[in-house]
């Protein structure tokens, strides 16, 4: 679905959330009470993708410069 952020907490693990940002792309985060890890899903592509480790989902946030991925980080930050 294009135009919306979708947020998904796993059944599996709590600390894990799939976002799909209002572009369509694919972020993953693990998050707990110590850092915050994002992976971002390259469209299309078999390889896993690379992890970037933040302080904290905001400070995550604070660091992309494409805009759709800072609006859901962002509001992942508020939850």
């Amino acid at each position: 679905m294009t135009g919306t952020i979708q947020i998904q907490k796993s059944t599996e693990c709590p600390d894990f959330y799939i976002l799909t940002t209002e572009k369509g792309k694919t972020v993953e985060v693990w998050a707990d009470q110590y850092s915050c890890t994002v992976y971002i899903k390259q469209n299309g592509s078999t390889r896993l993708s690379y992890g970037k480790t933040f302080s904290s989902v905001a400070a995550a946030a604070e660091s992309y410069k494409r805009q759709d991925i800072k609006n859901a980080l962002r509001i992942l930050a508020e939850i």
